[in-house]
């Protein structure tokens, strides 16, 4: 598929033009492309009973709040080396009090804990369909679908960039990408109106868009792959 875009926006930003390119053809092919969504299996806590790791590393005790996310940064430890050495079949699930056996040299003693979070959620609303699941036209949903319940602003989830605009970007309408630090990117569909611009920086929490009254559909990328948003949202 060959996706085009002339917007003369573009020739501004100091990202190359093919990069980005990429990247939006990446959210496109993703978006077409149906798979059969995983067995969902009984999730099995870790907890101190569980046979102590060959490997060298550290249990971290879960806190109030703290997403699998939060606990990768805090260690250096990638999200998924975590959610491969707890076994972790819905690492979304993990509640206050678990244990997560982290695989690092660093003890916990030497770090520093965050004193703001990372993400916040982009809209207030009700999750009507998750990261995984088949949708009716038989596409799996590379994101979380939320209907809003208090109001229709949409925020940013993390301080970043605008690297893309577009009022009909194939199947989610008009549509925001944000490009973050760490390789993260969020993206933003189904809005009835945009506030921001094109290259335009924003901070946390700041108005971006105002979503249609039935659902935001909201993404969570690391360069070009999708993640589940579930992990990194409080």
């Amino acid at each position: 598929m060959a996706v085009q875009f002339r917007s003369p926006a573009l020739s501004k930003m100091q990202k190359p033009r093919k990069q980005i390119l990429y990247f939006v053809f990446c959210i496109l092919i993703s978006w077409g492309c149906a798979t059969s969504p995983k067995k969902e299996t009984k999730i099995t806590p870790v907890c101190p009973q569980v046979k102590p790791f060959k490997k060298e590393g550290v249990y971290h005790r879960v806190k109030r709040g703290e997403t699998l996310w939060r606990i990768s940064k805090l260690y250096g430890v990638e999200l998924e080396q975590i959610v491969k050495a707890n076994n972790l079949s819905d690492a979304t699930k993990i509640y206050q009090g678990q244990l997560i056996f982290v695989p690092t040299s660093i003890q916990h003693n030497e770090i520093k804990e965050h004193s703001k979070k990372e993400f916040i959620w982009p809209i207030k609303g009700k999750v009507i369909s998750f990261f995984g699941t088949k949708r009716a036209d038989g596409t799996v949903n590379r994101g979380i679908d939320i209907t809003p319940e208090e109001n229709l602003n949409v925020v940013a989830i993390r301080k970043g960039k605008i690297i893309f605009s577009s009022e009909r970007m194939k199947g989610l309408g008009k549509t925001i990408i944000i490009e973050h630090e760490d390789q993260i990117h969020s993206i933003y569909g189904n809005n009835s109106s945009v506030f921001v611009k094109l290259g335009q920086e924003v901070q946390q929490g700041e108005l971006i868009a105002e979503a249609k009254k039935d659902i935001l559909h909201f993404e969570i990328r690391k360069g070009h792959i999708p993640q589940n948003p579930l992990y990194f949202l409080p």
